[in-house]
């Protein structure tokens, strides 16, 4: 069965992180699986999702956390939004 969200996974550009493999559509899954599991709303749109990833960022920069798959959906999120090149800059860069 397939599941329906409210962001058109379909729809999206195929945006992949230079550096690991990771998706535009794993970023915008783990924001909508987050939700899920606080039972909150899922995101609608990609600047939805790239506030609950920021949230999660903070939460774990907060503990002391390096959290290499939240940089990589934030990268991803932020070139989606306003077409950042992920070659140029992104934050596993730095």
């Amino acid at each position: 069965m397939r599941t329906q969200h409210k962001i058109d996974l379909s729809a999206l550009p195929s945006l992949t992180h230079p550096l690991v493999d990771y998706s535009l559509i794993d970023a915008v899954l783990l924001a909508i699986g987050h939700q899920t599991v606080c039972m909150k709303e899922e995101p609608a749109t990609l600047f939805e999702a790239r506030e609950v990833v920021l949230g999660m960022a903070a939460q774990a920069a907060a503990s002391g956390r390096n959290w290499i798959t939240g940089k990589a959906a934030l990268d991803l999120l932020d070139s989606a939004i306003d077409g950042h090149d992920l070659t140029m800059c992104n934050r596993l860069d730095s």
